[in-house]
């Protein structure tokens, strides 16, 4: 028993495995401080900035059509106590494909990359939300949401890109970026589908008599 510098026999060591722990903690704390020195790597700005402006184009696209929703599916000559069901259901139809293919276009990115599939969802969802201002009925509209939900996997694959772009020391970053970039097209997007509905009506001296009379949405 005193071989190991215990003078009682009887008696824990307590002085010395208190002094042992404290160097194996200040060893470690040393070691974790050299590990967080190092600075972050900086982002690369370029490919960032492009994929935020994605990102914030996913937003506006969610919820643009929220404002004038209501009157849209009203026009489509509708009884008024309708609206309220097939607004939600106009309103749903793009999350909801969205929800049924996403899994498919992150497959995808793997196997084609990364870029043609981002550019395949921002073309198709350009052309359906053309598709979707011409609709002239309910089924029309409904079609064009769900197919511009469905062929548009961005948000997903844009998560993977960030996640390619980044490292450790600034994912943190990175992901936070991407999130107030599709925060910001919340906040645009009724905005911008607010103030666009109904052009001929707001300025008829411009759009009175126009293709936008036709088509106000």
């Amino acid at each position: 028993h005193t071989a190991h510098g215990c003078r009682h026999p009887t008696r824990p060591c307590w002085p010395m495995l208190a002094a042992t722990l404290g160097r194996c903690g200040q060893a470690r704390a040393v070691e974790l401080g050299d590990q967080g020195a190092g600075s972050p790597t900086a982002l690369p700005w370029v490919p960032i900035f492009a994929l935020l402006t994605v990102t914030m184009s996913e937003g506006i696209i969610a919820c643009s059509l929220f404002p004038f929703l209501p009157f849209m599916v009203e026009d489509f000559g509708l009884r008024l106590s309708d609206v309220g069901f097939f607004a939600g259901l106009l309103g749903s139809a793009y999350n909801f494909s969205q929800f049924l293919s996403g899994v498919h276009w992150g497959r995808l990115s793997d196997v084609w990359g990364r870029r043609p599939v981002l550019i395949i969802g921002v073309s198709t969802q350009a052309a359906a939300m053309v598709l979707f201002g011409l609709s002239s009925s309910l089924r029309q509209a409904l079609l064009w949401r769900f197919l511009g939900g469905l062929l548009n996997g961005n948000t997903g694959v844009g998560r993977a890109v960030m996640r390619d772009l980044t490292d450790e020391s600034n994912r943190t970053r990175g992901f936070a970026l991407l999130g107030t970039a599709y925060g910001m097209g919340f906040v645009l997007g009724p905005a911008l589908g607010g103030m666009l509905a109904r052009p001929a009506e707001a300025f008829p001296e411009l759009f009175g008599g126009t293709l936008l009379e036709t088509y106000p949405y």
